[in-house]
């Protein structure tokens, strides 16, 4: 989906496909936090439920819109709920910095703090 939006956003209203009625130990205790945390009012509202494979998929589509300079496509995936890793985040502040978009370079300082170890 190389800097093509539309196509990104088509890939993700794909239906997931289902692997049958099994599931891992962490599927099941991953539902059990998020029925709790559902109880207490979701803040994530932009983010949606993903499996591990588009998981992967979409973290791979952001460092490569990192890389490319394709901002947008790397806040979009972000405001799906894709965590930052540190070289993408880095990426994309040199990016929007190059590109004098001093807002979203704002946004990303903010969003500093949610970068995750690797």
């Amino acid at each position: 989906a190389h800097g093509h939006r539309n196509v990104l956003r088509k890939l993700l209203t794909q239906p997931q496909q289902s692997k049958g009625d099994v599931l891992s130990l962490e599927e099941i205790l991953a539902e059990g936090v998020e029925s709790d945390t559902s109880s207490q009012g979701s803040s994530n509202e932009g983010q949606v439920k993903l499996c591990k494979t588009r998981m992967k998929a979409l973290q791979e589509a952001m460092y490569y819109s990192a890389e490319h300079g394709y901002v947008d496509i790397t806040m979009e995936l972000r405001v799906l709920g894709i965590p930052w890793k540190l070289h993408v985040w880095i990426e994309s502040l040199r990016a929007t910095f190059y590109q004098s978009r001093y807002s979203v370079v704002q946004n990303l300082l903010r969003e500093f703090v949610t970068i995750k170890e690797e």
